[in-house]
């Protein structure tokens, strides 16, 4: 067990423990908490791999506190033209910015 006075740089995880991490948070989670958790985590959340599967399916209670379009740009974009499955609590305005 670490003792009180260690500390972990998370900047220096390897990408295939973050590649772990990140997949087992939504896309709310990597867009708001996750990305700020240090530079290192920033730019990993900008991999296109990354946003292959997209699944912002939130409690419909949540759906008016968090700007769900806005989620959903952000990710459509950071797929970068690889996107392959989206999951979405819409409204139809959402296939303007899929480009349908």
């Amino acid at each position: 067990m670490a003792s009180s006075d260690e500390w972990r740089n998370w900047a220096e995880l390897p990408h295939d423990v973050l590649s772990v991490i990140f997949g087992k948070l939504g896309a709310f989670e990597v867009l708001f908490p996750a990305q700020w958790v240090c530079r290192a985590w920033k730019r990993f959340s900008h991999k296109p791999a990354l946003w292959r599967c997209v699944d912002i399916r939130l409690d419909p209670d949540m759906v008016v506190m968090v700007p769900i379009d806005e989620i959903a740009r952000r990710a459509v974009d950071r797929a970068a033209g690889q996107l392959e499955a989206f999951y979405y609590y819409f409204e139809f305005k959402i296939f303007a910015i899929m480009g349908f």
